[in-house]
């Protein structure tokens, strides 16, 4: 007796490749991860230099910026932003209550008409949210 195996295919991938990618879609969803945008590290920005660096060298070295910003006079404005959430272990815990830290950055290149880099400002920041009995607490 000869077994075959059954392989069925959607769009170019496998039954069992689909299974696997849903699957960790839902374990992301579960475990209540969640990143948007481009993180800027800030030991970076000493690579760039004022009025030498150009906007398309930043664009380079960080990747496409989120937003861009173009002026009338022809100057421009990149902005690098990044948001990461992270559900809390105890936010598990039935009735205990949900909680959350979340860590975001913002870092803006701004370019002069001629594409060099004029300034740049960087912000970095963490919280915490919660909401019930292990988590809403008021702060002191």
């Amino acid at each position: 007796m000869h077994y075959h195996r059954l392989s069925v295919r959607l769009h170019g991938a496998t039954l069992a490749g689909s299974f696997a990618a849903l699957t960790g879609v839902l374990f992301l969803v579960l475990t209540g991860c969640y990143a948007t945008g481009t993180k800027v590290d800030q030991t970076r920005l000493v690579e760039f230099t004022k009025g030498t660096t150009t906007c398309d060298q930043v664009e380079v070295a960080l990747g496409k910026a989120n937003m861009t910003l173009i002026r009338d006079d022809g100057s421009k404005q990149l902005q690098y932003s990044y948001l990461q959430s992270q559900l809390k272990a105890e936010s598990f815990i039935p009735f205990w209550g949900r909680g959350v830290d979340i860590e975001q950055t913002e870092t803006i290149f701004e370019c002069t008409q001629d594409g060099l880099l004029a300034t740049w400002t960087s912000s970095q920041g963490q919280t915490k949210s919660g909401q019930g009995f292990g988590g809403g607490a008021k702060q002191k």
